[in-house]
């Protein structure tokens, strides 16, 4: 049975090589809220699939949380702040979890494979005291990993958080502004 037509958000993948085809099997949600293993068409090595890969007809994507955007042929690094906000963009090129969108900026690239991380739903406005030690490390996002102040950079203060997110294990993340950026910061150390 074929599928129709159309950008689904895959929940997981899996890859089998069998001889010469790679067959590409994709977790996704349907509708209703069930999910189903769907499998793309086989593929050759040097060629890209239609589920990795594929220009668009001008199909409309949600994004569910805010996501950063890029110049389409531009820097593309963590430091790079610019936020689209959620809603329904019309695209025209996916590319391994690249899309490119219609913005009210012009045409933009988005990681949508990044952006749950980058910006977890359920994030709430605070205004709550954060202690930052000598010990403390920040982050870009909540979930990357990727180290935006290495412990040593603070000395003993209080500095007050403007957004807080709880992780799926409790773990309270703040957004603080410092001298040198804003940053996201755990109240328990994050491996």
């Amino acid at each position: 049975m074929k599928a129709t037509p159309g950008i689904v958000q895959a929940v997981a993948s899996s890859i089998f090589n069998i001889k010469t085809q790679i067959y590409g099997w994709f977790k996704i949600q349907l509708q209703d809220g069930t999910y189903k293993w769907v499998k793309s068409y086989p593929l050759f090595e040097s060629e890209s699939g239609p589920l990795m890969q594929s220009d668009l007809d001008n199909e409309k994507i949600t994004l569910r949380t805010a996501t950063r955007y890029f110049d389409i042929d531009g820097d593309a690094s963590i430091s790079l702040q610019n936020w689209l906000q959620p809603g329904t963009y019309v695209a025209d090129k996916i590319n391994e979890g690249w899309a490119r969108i219609q913005t009210p900026f012009g045409w933009k690239v988005v990681n949508l494979d990044r952006a749950p991380f980058e910006r977890p739903q359920g994030i709430t406005l605070t205004q709550e005291k954060v202690k930052l030690t000598s010990e403390t490390k920040t982050y870009y996002f909540p979930l990357t990993g990727e180290v935006f102040h290495k412990a040593g950079t603070f000395n003993d203060q209080e500095v007050l958080s403007f957004e807080k997110w709880i992780s799926p294990e409790g773990v309270n993340w703040y957004h603080i502004s410092t001298y040198s950026g804003i940053v996201w910061v755990p109240d328990k150390p994050f491996s």
